[in-house]
């Protein structure tokens, strides 16, 4: 899937950008939302920057993922906050702000999804830990991929949640 997700050219990549903002501003979930969980996309994923950026022209409060002992954490994501790039490869606010416990929606990058809502992850499980709602609040899951990824099942174990909503770029 990732090798797949690897050869996307980049006039796939924009318009999968593009649809995922175009199929967000039609969702009454996203439009009623203040506080969206979202992530900075890093290698291949699907980039959603123009959605970040969207969000922030509507007044949105959004939150990066923050990884510390194997648990995820959301903080305060602005225009202006400083990234940092993590012992994962990932950026993350480099703040001192307290994490968001209540979250209206959160978007997951994915590396695949089927068509039950299920994603397959990058392995570790700190989505799944945080998804399940055991320390913090979340009223809407929602996973991002890209169209080749979409793919028959995703064998969910029981540890695994389902999604209220796929994006598919």
């Amino acid at each position: 899937m990732r090798a797949l997700r690897a050869r996307i050219d980049p006039s796939t990549r924009e318009h999968a950008a593009k649809e995922v903002l175009r199929q967000l501003e039609v969702w009454p979930d996203f439009l009623e939302a203040e506080k969206i969980g979202v992530y900075y996309p890093r290698e291949d994923e699907l980039n959603i920057k123009p959605l970040i950026e969207n969000c922030w022209r509507r007044g949105k409060l959004l939150f990066l993922p923050v990884y510390k002992n194997k648990k995820i954490y959301f903080h305060e994501f602005k225009d202006k906050t400083r990234l940092v790039k993590s012992i994962y490869g990932i950026y993350e606010p480099d703040t001192s702000e307290p994490e968001e416990l209540n979250l209206d929606l959160v978007l997951v990058p994915s590396i695949a999804v089927d068509a039950n809502s299920y994603r397959i992850g990058y392995g570790a499980g700190a989505y799944d830990r945080v998804l399940c709602r055991q320390h913090i609040s979340i009223k809407k899951i929602v996973y991002v991929a890209y169209k080749c990824n979409f793919v028959t099942t995703c064998f969910p174990e029981d540890h695994d949640i389902a999604a209220d909503k796929l994006l598919i770029g």
